[in-house]
């Protein structure tokens, strides 16, 4: 059961709330609590019991008044407030708004303005119910409208011309089911004036029948947040509800995290306030109860409750107030997620820099993943033995170009809107090439990869830019040679910090192996047409699908992926030898990954699904000093975190739009809850991984839900299982996507002949 104690005061002044939060609090609730980096809370202003957190070494991880538009907000039914933030991924199937919705204020309210002939909003059920509709809104273009829930009429409403009124349908006949439904409003008649709406409405309320009486008045964001309420002079920013209501929040739960909230009364009478937990397993875990009295002595009931149970579990977190008397309002003052504070580690400076991305190596075929010993890579078992390795790695696509973009600017592929392989990276786009120069921090790229080339847009602002194109001789290893020899040049011991990227072949044909050698390799006498410098081609023609090949062709096409990737396994050995040699190793950050993986279905092809297999990639760092090793961290990082953590390391700012962290910050708190959600997009489809949970499918069409701890492969639609789980991470997406809005316009790819006939010899084109 929770400690309850009296709060104390605190001397500091509440913050302010709007009545439509931003949309940064809708991508904060992507975030699992207990993440945050030192310096994301640097210019927060203390609220009362942040203040109080602070003095019991604990710190917010989740201040679920930022993350409201998120929760569901229930009072005798789910309520919809329109014109606000909580409506993102709402609308059906849509990410963002529909054109025909408008937001607007009047009359002290927040409205939607709707100027299409049809409303879609989707909500989730808890429980089987008999539900009605009921909505305030003013008539404009239409007076007439049809509610629908799932394809089946509710009933007819009429609206007021230019007046507000409520409106309510009957009650259905049959209760609907737990889980995902669809309301339609439908407005009915000939249109007028195209520039006037069908009709305004400020809130829907999705209603279950009760024998309450008293005048329904619906808790949208204004009603719901008192910004400064004070019991007994102690200030809190609450959530005010009337009884019976509940809020309703789906979160990761952090290791050793607690729930923290003052409860109290405002206004004569009392209250009873309830705290549940409900897991992806259906489980119900009573966190607490807590009666409050109001009147002139009315005071705060601290709520303090362990989470550990629940560690790393995603769970809906029911804030109740099931009764409330007197015509006043329960309190729940600053509810968080509190974890316990720790040191902030310090963390290496670099010398130097460098990150090296292998192309087309699945994380399966290296160690310490690679099931069988790899002693063809002796380099790569090195690093996997004696540095950091994240094992839960992820990039932002399956696009190469997208996925190294990504990695080079610190965005997500949301940002820098990167999203098929008919464009290029956008001038607008801040890499760290830019930001190293602004440094004074030398920097160059090596790259051989044709898909990150001049053509598209990975030239810009580079000391030295160098790409190795596939039909003109050059080795696969060349590129991770010539940046050793950068490096390692007379003077870069004294000379000013350097950062080097190569972008390696990997296990990408065409294969460095001489027809005389690929003779040597099985199967013996091998009389196939796979040849190491075609390959790319040949495989293209096969629509990247290895059922297609003969067995014959796999076992061969393996030998020479192995040939290949084991030469560029010893070049990176040569290169980490260099730097010892010259006395450079130790302030060294290096920095092994992927771009994307190779999967059997879809062989070296660029932009195919976005499977897991191909989106978990290997990620090895050896930080300078080689801190924090040999350590196996299983905490979910992404390509964008390693443009701030080379940044950071130069000591050079990443930038304010960066959705990076530091990778050494993450090493050292190996015990914290992952970040947030993850997410893969291209043109068309997403892939959004949340702990084991993956939504998954094509842009504005309806989503699968897979847990790939039990179904890998991701056959299985478990959206109906798990629907609050479902609709947070679409309404995730949904944030996400309506950030893309503001993103650098799509620049279209323009390809000269030369370029051409190198992605025709690459397999691309």
């Amino acid at each position: 059961m929770p400690t309850l104690h009296r709060c104390r005061a605190i001397l500091c002044p509440p913050r302010g709330v709007r009545s439509s939060l931003m949309l940064a609090a809708l991508l904060l609730a992507g975030m699992a609590c207990g993440d945050s980096h030192p310096s994301d809370a640097a210019d927060a202003a203390p609220s009362a019991s942040a203040a109080t957190v602070e003095q019991d070494h604990y710190r917010s991880a989740m201040d679920l008044v930022e993350v409201l538009p998120t929760c569901d907000i229930d009072h005798r039914g789910l309520v919809l407030d329109m014109g606000t933030d909580g409506l993102f991924g709402r609308y059906g199937r849509w990410l963002v708004t529909p054109k025909g919705i408008v937001d607007a204020t009047h009359d002290g309210a927040s409205w939607s303005r709707v100027y299409e002939r049809s409303l879609k909003l989707r909500f989730v059920l808890p429980h089987p119910e008999r539900v009605f509709v009921s909505l305030r809104a003013i008539g404009r273009d239409s007076r007439r409208a049809t509610v629908i829930i799932d394809n089946f009429v509710l009933s007819h409403l009429s609206l007021k011309k230019g007046a507000a009124r409520t409106v309510t349908t009957r009650v259905s006949g049959l209760a609907l089911d737990a889980g995902e439904h669809m309301v339609k409003i439908r407005f009915r008649g000939y249109r007028h004036n195209d520039s006037e709406p069908f009709a305004e409405i400020d809130w829907i309320r999705i209603g279950v029948p009760d024998s309450i009486e008293r005048t329904y008045n619906p808790p949208t964001m204004d009603d719901l947040i008192a910004p400064a309420a004070q019991l007994g002079g102690v200030p809190h920013r609450a959530l005010g509800l009337r009884g019976p209501s509940l809020v309703r929040c789906t979160l990761q739960v952090p290791p050793h995290g607690r729930f923290r909230s003052s409860v109290g009364f405002a206004g004569t009478g009392s209250g009873l306030a309830e705290f549940v937990a409900r897991d992806a397993a259906g489980d119900t875990h009573v966190l607490g109860r807590v009666e409050v009295q109001g009147g002139d002595g009315a005071a705060w009931a601290d709520v303090d409750t362990s989470l550990h149970q629940l560690a790393g579990k995603i769970i809906s977190l029911e804030m109740r107030v099931p009764r409330a008397t007197g015509g006043g309002r329960l309190l729940l003052g600053d509810p968080q997620i509190v974890v316990s504070k720790r040191p902030d580690p310090v963390l290496q400076k670099a010398q130097r820099a460098i990150i090296i991305m292998l192309d087309g190596v699945a994380r399966d075929d290296l160690p310490p993943w690679r099931r069988t010993p790899s002693p063809h890579l002796p380099t790569l078992s090195t690093l996997a033995r004696t540095a950091v390795v994240f094992n839960a790695h992820r990039a932002t696509s399956s696009l190469i170009s997208a996925s190294v973009a990504s990695a080079l600017s610190g965005l997500g592929v949301w940002q820098h809107n990167l999203r098929d392989s008919g464009a290029r990276l956008p001038d607008a786009i801040r890499t760290i090439s830019h930001r190293s120069a602004e440094a004074s921090v030398r920097a160059a790229m090596f790259t051989g990869v044709p898909l990150t080339f001049e053509a598209f847009g990975f030239n810009n602002k580079w000391e030295l830019f160098q790409q190795y194109p596939p039909n003109v001789g050059k080795a696969g290893w060349q590129p991770i040679d010539d940046a050793a020899q950068w490096l390692a040049a007379s003077d870069a011991k004294h000379d000013r910090k350097m950062l080097a990227v190569v972008i390696s072949r990997g296990g990408h044909p065409p294969w460095d192996v001489t027809p005389k050698a690929a003779k040597e390799l099985p199967p013996e006498e091998y009389a196939g047409s796979l040849s190491p410098r075609r390959a790319a081609q040949q495989l293209h023609d096969f629509e990247g699908r290895f059922s297609r090949m003969s067995d014959a062709d796999r076992e061969r096409m393996r030998a020479l992926f192995l040939v290949s990737l084991a030469r560029q396994d010893a070049a990176i050995g040569r290169l980490i030898a260099t730097l010892k040699e010259k006395e450079l190793w130790d302030d060294t950050l290096l920095v092994v990954t992927a771009d994307v993986a190779s999967a059997r279905d879809q062989l070296f092809r660029d932009g195919g699904k976005l499977s897991e297999r191909v989106l978990t990639l290997p990620l090895y760092v050896h930080f300078p000093h080689n801190k924090r090793a040999p350590q196996l961290v299983q905490r979910t990082t992404e390509h964008m975190d390693l443009a701030y953590t080379v940044l950071s390391a130069l000591g050079v700012e990443p930038g304010p739009d960066s959705a990076g962290r530091h990778l050494e910050w993450v090493a050292a708190n190996p015990s914290e809850a992952p970040r947030h959600m993850r997410l893969a997009i291209t043109d068309e489809r997403f892939s959004l991984r949340w702990s084991n949970f993956v939504l998954h499918g094509a842009i504005n069409k309806r989503p699968a839900l897979c847990r790939v701890d039990i179904d890998p492969s991701c056959v299985f639609d478990r959206a109906y299982l798990h629907p609050f789980i479902a609709e947070a991470m679409f309404r995730q997406l949904a944030a996400k996507h309506q950030a893309s809005l503001h993103a650098p316009k799509r620049v279209p790819l323009s390809l000269d002949t030369t370029t051409a006939g190198v992605l025709e010899v690459w397999g691309a084109n």
